[in-house]
């Protein structure tokens, strides 16, 4: 009886040690700060996951970028001489890390909306398309609109870099969108003009947005990094439910291997309108990066006081702005590298969506609806 006792405990205890070593990876405690994830990590991703490969990040030198940026830039709202070159600068930033980058101009009443277009072949599957991108203009009145948005400059202007540093499957996009504080105007235009005139045989697998990044106080309701994913203000689904535990399953990865600095924070819910509206309205699975839950917990935001020095302080100093930076930057390049090997819907199988636009099995977009 001791025996068949002393045996029934033992699965318990395989169980025990198995979530043991789960939490001590290479023999590392978790970073400071950082918020574990108590459950075993099991997925058919880990194997993946672990084989990727992060190229070396300089968060301090892709701070000062954005410090940079910012400050060379002023006051580059749509129609300004800085906001054209700033493009500019853009455009030319892409090109050196072996982009094929462009100015692509739309003509409007007040004048020429500039979006900056850059693109790397993908080896195998180059008719897939994975984009990032992020708005360059600043709101009118502002001076370095440093939070909103150079930060997602900043992050998207690195993320693109690293990228370039790897062969990918799939063609990687990385879009910087002028007049998006004039309501949307480059990312209606490029989604209408370009993304639904592609050729047919072209699908757009996911579409990342940088907006307002680089903020994160985990100790303060609502100071998180944000992912935004799921229904809209329309009751539109805006990532697809095999899409949805895809993401989950990255960021228990991410987690469980203590790879990132801070916990993100998945929201099903995708109530902020930023250039990747146009997108979702056009079928394709999208999601938005935030630091900060709502825009104006911000209180700089849209105004002339969002600088540098504002933004460092309401962080905490910079080294804490960097931390939620490289946060922000590791969690959205293991997300795109993710998605460049996989196939969320043979993955995780479900219905298909019923979206307006989504043409079922294709991700193949359709010319967006109004934006709100």
């Amino acid at each position: 009886m001791r025996v068949r006792k002393w045996l029934s405990l033992l699965p318990g205890l395989w169980l025990m040690c198995l979530v043991f070593n789960l939490h001590a990876v290479d023999g590392k405690p978790p970073k400071a700060g950082a918020i574990q994830d108590d459950s075993p990590f099991r997925s058919c991703l880990a194997e993946e996951l672990s084989a990727i490969h992060v190229p070396n990040l300089n968060t301090s030198a892709a701070v000062d970028d954005w410090e940079s940026f910012v400050r060379t830039y002023q006051k580059r709202a749509f129609g300004t001489s800085n906001n054209i070159r700033a493009s500019e600068f853009l455009c030319s930033e892409l090109s050196a890390a072996g982009y094929h980058a462009r100015v692509i101009e739309f003509s409007r009443p007040s004048g020429p909306v500039r979006v900056v277009e850059g693109v790397r072949p993908g080896r195998a599957q180059p008719q897939r398309h994975l984009v990032i991108m992020a708005h360059y203009d600043g709101f009118p009145g502002t001076t370095q609109a440093a939070y909103d948005n150079g930060s997602g400059v900043a992050v998207t202007l690195c993320l693109a870099r690293m990228l370039a540093r790897v062969e990918t499957r799939k063609t990687i996009v990385c879009l910087f969108f002028d007049a998006e504080e004039m309501g949307l105007w480059g990312s209606k235009a490029y989604v209408t003009d370009i993304v639904a005139k592609k050729n047919s045989g072209v699908t757009y697998d996911l579409a990342v947005n940088f907006d307002m990044v680089g903020l994160q106080k985990s100790d303060i309701k609502d100071w998180n990094l944000y992912v935004l994913m799921g229904l809209d203000t329309l009751d539109l689904e805006t990532f697809f439910p095999e899409n949805k535990k895809f993401l989950h399953e990255v960021r228990s990865f991410l987690l469980s291997r203590h790879i990132i600095n801070y916990d993100v924070e998945i929201v099903d819910q995708h109530d902020r309108i930023s250039d990747d509206w146009p997108f979702k309205l056009a079928g394709i699975p999208v999601l938005r990066f935030c630091g900060g839950r709502y825009p104006f917990l911000y209180s700089m935001y849209h105004t002339a006081s969002d600088t540098v020095d504002r933004v460092y302080g309401s962080a905490g100093g910079r080294k804490r702005f960097e931390d939620s930076f490289e946060n922000a930057v590791i969690t959205s390049y293991y997300v795109i590298m993710a998605y460049d090997s996989n196939d969320p819907k043979k993955l995780f199988p479900v219905r298909p969506s019923s979206a307006p636009g989504y043409q079922e099995g294709t991700g193949s977009p359709s010319a967006p609806g109004p934006v709100p």
